[in-house]
């Protein structure tokens, strides 16, 4: 019967595409991953190489899924987007202290939260490699960014998941209060 010939044709075809989508999130996912720690290690060249592969990994995604809406909403592309946003945000903010989004693709708002509060998480490693070195100042600036942040996203009424994520958020500012009260004391 051509009916269900056909009907395992569309289903392989759709596979094939999930497939194709899922390894090459992934790739986009790992690669933000490594341009958090490659900021971390202060290693900008290195971070901006990996943000961009990670660009066009994801733009070549979201022109695969255009036109599919099976797709649009797939978990492992908006884990993907959302880490890419985190390291965008991170890379940004080593490059010139600023909060910027990259502007490609461009990220839906619950994944914008999303990097936007894992994004204070990063802040809190930065901050404890700075408080090893007794760098007052710049553990200043990312307490300051980290409570724009926060203050910022306290009046979005958030809900679900992007609540849970903005109350890790709070937690992170306090522990970057913590950190500016330890060294307070050891001045």
């Amino acid at each position: 019967m051509s009916l269900f010939k056909n009907l395992k044709k569309d289903l392989q075809k759709q596979k094939a595409v999930r497939e194709k989508v899922l390894a090459e999130s992934r790739k986009a996912l790992q690669n933000s991953k490594l341009a958090i720690f490659a900021c971390h290690r202060q290693d900008l060249k290195t971070a901006e190489k990996l943000l961009q592969d990670a660009e066009g990994i994801l733009k070549k995604v979201l022109k695969e899924v255009e036109g599919k809406p099976k797709f649009l909403n797939d978990g492992n592309i908006l884990a993907a987007l959302e880490e890419f946003g985190e390291a965008g945000l991170v890379v940004a903010y080593a490059k010139n202290n600023k909060l910027e989004f990259p502007k490609h693709p461009e990220l839906p708002p619950d994944q914008k939260v999303g990097a936007l509060t894992d994004f204070t998480g990063e802040m809190v490693r930065t901050a404890i490699l700075q408080a090893t070195n007794r760098n007052h100042q710049a553990i200043e600036k990312i307490y300051k960014i980290v409570d724009e942040v926060v203050r910022n996203l306290a009046d979005a009424d958030l809900t679900g998941q992007s609540r849970q994520k903005f109350d890790d958020a709070k937690r992170n500012l306090k522990r970057l209060e913590e950190i500016r009260y330890d060294l307070s004391l050891r001045k």
